[in-house]
């Protein structure tokens, strides 16, 4: 995808000097300011109120795919009750003249709404007199130029989609602005899957209960109000000549008051399982379908596929794959200024699960592999989107999903000489070689995690074998090292606010005491519980009523087995 200039370095340091100035003057006369951190904030934003994007040719907002800001600049999305709601809760807030740090999310199934209603929220409050700016998800926030920006230009709103990657970063900013005085507003969006880890990651002084606004049913207004817009439009589809009531039925019923799905069928879709795995035999090369596939295994988790790494699993050159999706693969794929992507996450997901699984093996392999050359430390410190693919790709979990338990060694064993040097390679082969038995192997790969990159997940990894050893065969001494390995964990910085360590020490050692009794639990480490108990409780982690009840289950059950003996 790069472009060849054919000159003399000086002349090619002369001209990119030329354009930097008119960049420099142009932010100076839009923004009255030109620092560095100015126009490292302009490079990692989208200013909403100048936002120009070209169309995408045959991407059909009506027939599902991701909504853009064209989708609301020209009002082809029908204003659902719970975006109307989020709009004036985020006016009073923006037009206040109060010093706050406040976080908002807004969370859903996939397809519910709320990548949209995101979009519409940003609409809105331009007419409120607030600057919209939109996250690109290049890489981890710069947040000394995001604050930079801020105490200049305090009436701005910061928007996220897909915000669980950045929650870490999202709230490092946050209590950054507290500590400088400085106002943020910042609007998420993300899968109900992902609340939680949001919850966990960032602070309930910055993300409120009443900041947070789950899309759910279709409600008999949001209904309504999409039967009007689809008139307007033409696009009501097999129900365009139904009446209103056996319209609204359709949403209640038949589509079980879900937005997607309604959305999907209206206009004769004939079942996505059959359509993603036609969608994928109609490509026209072998070369396209493997492209396809590695596309899916992207944006499954909402990243776009980087136009060079699929040029190489595809085995093409950058400039004959876009030309190939521009010209042959409308409808099918995507290409954006991030990568390539699907018209949909929920297209990418039927796509994974319905292709066989020695298609997904094979390309994942192929995907892994070609991310390679683009990750090193400073990829992972930065959270770059390769980063982040590998970083899936990788897990032990989706290893199985995608290869079957049966093959995930040898898909392990082929990745070694790509990823060997990455502590979360052999922090996964560890997990696996547990949940398989071999606890041995289990234990050297995870001893060869926290070797090779001392994090707190490693060291949590090698406790949760340890213990998985113990449990296994009564081994008290490695009950206690494990036990040991989770303390540094969760003494780590930041690690006394995660789950992990916590559920893995309250669940170990119940399940060793109710295997082998509690008199065989060393009595340092029965010691141990009161500690990590006060320490749960008063753990942001457990201040949500539903982890402080399993909390004190597991106490209750604990005190169970201690009165028994």
């Amino acid at each position: 995808g790069l472009a060849v200039i054919e000159g003399t370095g000086e002349e090619v340091a002369r001209d990119l000097l030329s354009c930097y100035r008119d960049v420099r003057n142009e932010h100076h006369q839009v923004y009255g300011a030109s620092t560095p951190g100015v126009m490292r904030f302009q490079q990692q934003f989208i200013d909403l109120r100048r936002y120009e994007p070209l169309p995408l040719n045959g991407q059909d907002f009506y027939s599902g795919y991701q909504p853009t800001w064209n989708t609301v600049s020209n009002d082809d999305d029908a204003i659902l009750d719970r975006t109307a709601t989020v709009v004036k809760y985020l006016s009073g807030l923006a037009t206040s003249e109060e010093m706050y740090q406040r976080v908002v999310l807004l969370t859903g199934f996939p397809g519910s709404g709320k990548s949209t209603g995101l979009l519409r929220v940003a609409k809105e409050l331009i007419g409120a007199g607030v600057q919209p700016f939109m996250f690109r998800a290049d890489q981890y926030m710069d947040i000394d130029a995001t604050i930079e920006w801020l105490k200049w230009s305090p009436r701005t709103v910061l928007l996220v989609d897909d915000c669980a990657d950045f929650s870490s970063n999202i709230q490092r900013l946050a209590a950054k602005c507290k500590n400088e005085g400085v106002r943020l507003l910042l609007v998420g969006a993300d899968r109900s899957a992902r609340h939680n880890l949001i919850k966990d990651r960032i602070d309930e002084q910055y993300l409120r209960a009443e900041g947070i606004y789950a899309y759910r049913a279709l409600t008999d207004g949001d209904i309504n109000n999409i039967i009007g817009k689809l008139h307007s439009r033409g696009r009501l589809g097999k129900i365009t000549r139904w009446s209103h009531v056996g319209q609204h039925n359709y949403f209640v019923r038949s589509a079980n008051r879900r937005l997607f799905e309604a959305m999907a069928d209206l206009e004769g879709g004939f079942g996505f399982k059959e359509k993603a795995q036609s969608v994928y035999l109609d490509l026209e090369t072998e070369q396209l379908r493997r492209l396809y596939v590695a596309v899916c295994l992207c944006y499954a988790q909402s990243i776009p596929l980087p136009v060079g790494v699929g040029a190489d699993v595809a085995g093409m050159l950058p400039r004959d794959l876009v030309r190939v999706i521009r010209e042959n693969c409308q409808g099918v794929m995507m290409l954006t200024q991030d990568g390539i992507r699907p018209p949909h996450r929920i297209t990418a997901n039927i796509v994974v699960g319905v292709l066989p699984q020695e298609v997904r093996a094979e390309i994942a392999l192929a995907l892994a592999q070609s991310l390679a050359p683009h990750v090193d430390r400073q990829a992972v410190r930065d959270g770059t989107r390769e980063y982040r693919i590998v970083r899936h790709l990788m897990d032990q979990g989706t290893v199985v999903r995608l290869v079957g338990q049966e093959n995930a060694r040898e898909w392990y064993d082929k990745l070694r000489d790509f990823h060997g040097w990455n502590g979360r390679y052999w922090d996964q082969r560890a997990l696996l070689e547990s949940s398989l038995g071999d606890h041995e192997t289990a234990r050297s790969y995870a001893e060869r995690s926290v070797q090779v990159h001392p994090h707190p997940f490693g060291f949590n990894t090698l406790g949760t074998v340890l213990l998985r050893m113990s449990i296994s065969r009564g081994d008290s001494d490695a009950l206690a090292l494990g036990i040991a390995n989770l303390n540094r964990s969760k003494d780590s910085r930041d690690w006394d606010a995660r789950e992990h360590p916590f559920t893995t020490f309250f669940t170990s050692l119940l399940r060793y005491s109710g295997a082998w009794g509690i008199s065989s639990v060393p009595n340092q480490v029965r010691g141990a519980w009161v500690t990590w108990f006060r320490d749960a409780r008063s753990s942001p982690v457990f201040s949500d009523p539903e982890k402080l009840r399993q909390l004190e289950n597991w106490n209750r059950e604990w005190l169970m087995y201690a009165t028994r003996n």
